[in-house]
């Protein structure tokens, strides 16, 4: 079995939210000390007002049941 990295797995996720145009889900993954993305998340910065707002698109997008990808 092929072994990919958690960093490859946020690549991968961030590349089918950008494909299919939907919010940067991997903005809510956060580590549990900090309430932040790690280093590895660049999609919107780890801080401020367009990190606030990549979240609550997450939160307020209309998920479809099934898993977009």
């Amino acid at each position: 079995m092929l072994k990919i990295d958690h960093v490859a797995r946020a690549r991968v996720i961030k590349e089918e939210c950008i494909r299919q145009d939907l919010p940067p889900i991997q903005a809510i993954v956060v580590n549990k000390r900090t309430g932040v993305p790690g280093a590895g998340y660049v999609a919107t910065g780890r801080h401020g007002k367009v990190y606030r707002r990549s979240v609550r698109r997450v939160h307020e997008y209309a998920w479809s049941k099934k898993a977009p990808f």
